[in-house]
């Protein structure tokens, strides 16, 4: 990996975080328990194949649906160093790459 004088090559370990928080919320059960106020559903219908099909929907959905926020938060200035200020890349360095002089 080349360095990069503009320090453009920044990795969003920070949103990667808050991005894993998000998607591994138990969605299937909220999802379920606030159906069963309103649906009559019986219990062998919600067992885990469906839990599986609600989480994999709600991991999309929230994948699909939080980078097009993300994208335009990371314009502004202070989102931009928030990110840069908590990317891991700032810590372990990056070598350029050997060229073919040597």
């Amino acid at each position: 990996m080349s360095v990069c004088p503009e320090s453009a090559v920044e990795a969003g370990h920070s949103w990667a975080v808050i991005l894993l928080l998000i998607i591994t919320t138990p969605a299937a059960a909220w999802i379920l328990n606030r159906l069963e106020k309103y649906l009559p559903i019986p219990p062998a219908a919600t067992g885990p194949l469906l839990r599986n099909i609600l989480d994999l929907a709600w991991i999309y959905l929230a994948l699909f649906g939080l980078y097009y926020p993300f994208h335009r938060l990371s314009r502004l200035k202070w989102m931009g160093n928030f990110l840069r200020m908590t990317t891991l890349t700032r810590f372990f360095r990056r070598y350029p790459f050997p060229s073919d002089d040597q």
